[in-house]
């Protein structure tokens, strides 16, 4: 685990250990017990992820995910 990833793997999975790869969880906490500036890094994601999680919901047209997967199929 690099300090790339664990930033990686926030990025795309969040800050909450629970979301992230089974196989890379472990060495991704390990190394930010280590390292002051990584869990500055994913106190930042807590923050963005508790913005995410209050956003009201959209309200989604039925049918609009087959549509798009539809669409990108056929290109």
């Amino acid at each position: 685990m690099t300090p790339d990833r664990l930033k990686e793997i926030i990025d795309a999975y969040g800050a909450s250990a629970r979301r992230w790869p089974d196989s890379e969880r472990a060495a991704a906490q390990a190394l930010l017990a280590s390292d002051a500036a990584l869990e500055a890094y994913r106190q930042s994601a807590v923050t963005l992820d508790a913005l995410i999680d209050a956003a009201p919901a959209a309200d989604v047209p039925a049918g609009l995910a087959h549509t798009i997967l539809s669409d990108a199929a056929s290109h």
